[in-house]
This record gives C-alpha cells, structure tokens and sequence, in this order.
C-alpha cells in the first residue's frame, strides 16, 4: 500500500483490499453504495466500477461512510474532481461531526503505519 504525499491539507491512505471503506452517496438524483479508492481527515476519492451519472463538480452530496471495524457515520461533501472515464470522483467533506473527524483520523494513522510513502 502507499500514501499520498503531496500538496494537499491532509495525508490520504488506501483502505485495505480485505477491509474496504463503504461510502453510501446520497444525491438530488441519486443514491448508491460504492468504496474509497483513498480517504482523508478532509475528503474521500471513490470508485465508481459503472459509468456514474449524476454528479457535477461542487455538487453537494450527503455520504454515509463505514470504516472497518467501526460504525458507520454521516458526513455532508461537495465535489471537486471527477475522473474523466467517471469511474472514480473527490469529495471533499464540508460538515462532518468532531467525534467522526477524530474516528477518521485515527483511521488514518492506523493506515500510515503498515503503508509506504510515494
């Protein structure tokens, strides 16, 4: 596994395969049950294996988000990159509960110790 290192706000980290992050979208016009390509204190990419409708950039979406060995929680996001085949789109989180936030966090510490760099 690696960890993206770059200019962003927040280290992201890939779930493990065996241990998939689930995120639930909640749209205008759309709802669907997909998972985290990577995710953040600030944001989540996730994989669409189907062409995804519906979505547009700075579009605001409500997500429920599973992380392993933990409850699921509500986080509201807008989106800010979609991949140009649409199998995969950012959200970066707008409102998200502190408690989650700090789930979240040692989620990803968690992550950072079995991953490397690139």
């Amino acid at each position: 596994m690696r960890i993206m290192q770059n200019k962003r706000r927040f280290v992201r980290v890939q779930p493990e395969a065996a241990a998939p992050v689930e995120v639930q979208l909640i749209g205008t016009d759309f709802i669907d049950i997909l998972q985290a390509e990577d995710i953040s204190e600030g944001g989540v990419r996730i994989i669409v294996p189907h062409a995804f409708q519906g979505c547009t950039i700075d579009a605001e979406i409500d997500l429920i988000i599973t992380l392993p060995a933990a409850k699921s929680f509500k986080a509201s996001g807008r989106i800010k990159h979609i991949r140009a085949d649409d199998t995969a789109f950012g959200v970066e989180f707008t409102d998200i509960a502190d408690h989650w936030r700090t789930e979240l966090q040692s989620y990803v510490l968690q992550r950072l110790e079995t991953m490397d760099v690139f």
